[in-house]
């Protein structure tokens, strides 16, 4: 293992465990909330036209970015086989999400998520490729 390598397995492992907590904890509105709660605060700074929607979305993207960068570290994978493990990773989440929690599925949160995880993937590729 290269050096950092500890280092790097560590944070996956942690994040990961945070990812699941927020996704599938017992609140797992916390993202809904979180941009409501963004959305009230930024509201008259921002468009009339831009809802807490819009705050979710980007916050689902943002969620999702380090899980793009982060497998393209730990597995040494090129990136569009981990930008197509993300995709699949975000449509199992909201399938799960659907089939055992009081949730239904969004293919907005797919997109977001997947969106995320990809531009992740894509900033983590080696330089000069």
């Amino acid at each position: 293992m290269r050096r950092g390598g500890g280092l790097v397995w560590l944070v996956t492992a942690a994040y990961l465990a945070v990812l699941g907590w927020i996704l599938f904890g017992e609140d797992a509105r916390f993202l809904r909330r979180a941009a409501v709660d963004v959305y009230a605060m930024l509201k008259d700074a921002m468009p009339g036209a831009v809802r807490p929607v819009h705050y979710e979305i980007l916050l689902y993207a943002l969620l999702f970015a380090p899980l793009g960068w982060l497998a393209v570290r730990v597995t040494r994978r090129p990136v569009a086989w981990v930008a197509m493990g993300c995709v699949w990773l975000a449509v199992m989440v909201e399938l799960a999400q659907t089939g055992f929690l009081d949730r239904t599925g969004s293919p907005v949160e797919v997109l977001a998520s997947s969106a995320g995880a990809i531009v992740g993937a894509v900033l983590a590729r080696p330089r000069g490729t």
